[in-house]
C-alpha cells in the first residue's frame, strides 16, 4: 500500500513502534490506489485493545484535495508577495485597530522615505505619516463600514518633512484573525501642481484677452470641431457655450457676403 520511493518507511517504523508503547502518532503517508496512482493519506495510530489483544488501530483519510488547496493556496500567495515586493505603487498592510504597520514594499520607502526597519511595528501616526489624523479617523470607519476605501485623497508627509498629495485606495483583508487593511498609495503632488499651473496659466491668458479684447479658438481637425476661448464669445457677444462648434455653427456667426468663402476654406481644412 506504500508508494515506491515516497514513504520514510523507518519512521513509520519508529512511529508504529511508539503507538505500540502507547504514543499517539499521526503523520502523511503516500498510498497507492488499485490503478497504481499515489495518494497522499493522513495516518493516525493510536494503541487499544481488540478481542482483548493489544492493538494498534490505524485510521487514515485520503487528503488529495486537501492538498491540492494547500497548494493552490502556496501558489496564490507566492504571487501575492511577488506583486506585492516588486510593485511600483507604495503597498502597506496595516492594522486596522491601530494602524500599525505590519509589512510593506519598497515603493512604500521610495514614495514616503522611511526604511523599514523605521515602518515595521509603528503606527502610520506615529511615524508621521498623517499629517491631520481626523482624517485616518474617517478614512478608518469608512473602511470598517464598506470593507475598502477608493481613491481617498488626503495629505500626508515623508520623512523629510514635505507634505504629498496622495490617492489611496484599501480593502480589509483577514491577516492571522486580524483585521488589516492593504493601502495602495499613488503619489498625485506633481499632477495637482501641474493641474494647478495649467490652471494658472489659462486665467492669465483669459485675463490677457478680456483685456485686449482679443480671442482665441482651437479647431480639432480630425473631429472638425472648433473650440472658442471666452472672449471669443464676448467679441460675438453670445452667452458662454452657445457655440456649439460645428462648422455649420460657425458659418451662422459669418457675415452673408463671406459665407461662400469661408465655406471654400473650411473644406480645405
Amino acid at each position: 500500500v506504500s508508494a515506491p520511493g515516497m514513504n520514510d518507511l523507518a519512521r513509520i517504523g519508529t512511529s508504529l513502534e511508539r503507538a505500540f508503547a502507547g504514543e499517539p502518532q499521526r503523520f502523511e503517508f503516500w498510498g497507492l490506489r488499485a490503478d497504481g496512482t499515489p495518494f497522499p493519506k493522513d495516518v493516525r495510530l493510536v494503541r487499544g485493545t481488540w478481542f482483548d489483544r493489544e492493538v494498534v488501530i490505524a485510521t487514515a483519510e485520503d487528503i488529495t484535495a486537501r492538498k491540492a488547496a494547500e497548494e493552490e493556496l502556496r501558489n496564490s500567495e507566492e504571487k501575492f508577495h511577488k506583486v506585492f515586493r516588486s510593485s511600483p505603487i507604495s503597498i502597506a498592510i496595516t492594522r486596522l485597530a491601530d494602524g500599525c504597520i505590519l509589512d510593506m514594499n519598497s515603493a512604500f520607502s521610495d514614495l514616503f522615505g522611511w526604511t523599514r526597519e523605521e515602518t515595521i511595528g509603528r503606527t502610520s501616526v506615529e511615524i508621521g505619516c498623517w499629517i491631520r489624523p481626523e482624517e485616518r479617523l474617517a478614512w478608518t470607519a469608512e473602511m470598517q463600514l464598506r470593507g475598502r476605501v477608493a481613491n481617498y485623497e488626503v495629505a500626508q508627509r515623508n520623512k523629510q518633512g514635505e507634505e504629498l498629495l496622495v490617492l489611496l485606495s484599501s480593502e480589509v483583508i483577514q491577516l492571522r484573525g486580524e483585521a488589516c487593511a492593504l493601502v495602495l498609495a499613488i503619489d498625485q503632488t506633481a499632477r495637482k501642481k501641474t493641474e494647478a499651473a495649467l490652471q494658472e496659466s489659462k486665467a492669465r491668458l483669459d485675463e490677457a484677452q478680456r483685456i485686449g479684447h482679443v480671442g482665441s479658438w482651437e479647431l480639432d481637425i480630425p473631429g472638425r470641431h472648433m473650440t472658442w476661448s471666452e472672449e471669443i464669445h464676448r467679441i460675438y457677444e453670445c452667452a458662454p457655450g452657445a457655440f456649439g462648434g460645428s462648422f455649420k455653427d460657425l458659418l451662422a456667426f459669418v457675415h452673408p457676403e463671406d459665407v461662400i468663402p469661408c465655406k471654400d476654406f473650411l473644406q480645405r481644412v
